[in-house]
């Protein structure tokens, strides 16, 4: 029964990675998307300002929604590739056990923000969403409003996917940000 149990939960953790690894690769195909679309529409932008003395009014606007919608959801990737900006100067201190349950305690306090970011968003994409208009496209603020309660479940979960392989992971094989950086800098093989 132990060993079937196991086996189950091997394959639910794959599965979990799977899924995340592909929704990963998914988000920064949309966010390098957006990106360039958020590009050529400021340059055009720039463009139609100094060459013609006159912009189009709703690059702006809409220049401001593409960078919420391509950052937000980034941001979510950016918590399961532990990627986000780091001061660990005293956690890399601690023994490896310790490290191991301050980054479940930071992924636990991503989590909860969010669930909270998530329910809040909801509320505010559905109260307020229908009751505005974006005054250069004439949209309904919802379909901006609502990548908020969907980056907050892209926050929980990423936290979650992060959480188990922290948990997982062999504590002695676990590099510090220290050494994490020093690859990144130098390169694999420290050159």
């Amino acid at each position: 029964m132990n060993g079937r149990l196991e086996s189950e939960s091997l394959v639910v953790l794959k599965t979990v990675r799977t899924v995340s690894d592909v929704l990963t690769r998914l988000i920064w195909i949309y966010a390098i998307t957006l990106g360039v679309v958020l590009t050529v529409l400021v340059f055009l932008q720039v463009v139609m300002r100094y060459a013609f003395s006159s912009g189009i009014p709703w690059v702006n606007e809409l220049s401001q929604y593409l960078a919420i919608w391509m950052l937000l959801p980034l941001a979510a990737v950016l918590i399961r590739e532990d990627d986000h900006i780091k001061i660990s100067v005293l956690v890399d201190r601690f023994s490896a056990a310790t490290i191991h349950r301050i980054a479940v305690g930071e992924l636990l306090a991503i989590f909860l923000f969010g669930v909270g970011f998530t329910y809040a968003g909801s509320i505010y994409a559905f109260e307020s969403g229908f009751r505005s208009v974006s005054p250069s496209l004439g949209i309904d603020m919802f379909w901006i409003y609502i990548v908020l309660p969907i980056s907050g479940v892209l926050f929980c979960f990423f936290s979650l996917v992060r959480a188990v392989e922290i948990l997982l992971e062999d504590e002695a094989e676990a590099p510090t940000e220290t050494e994490r950086a020093a690859e990144i800098t130098l390169g694999e093989n420290g050159e």
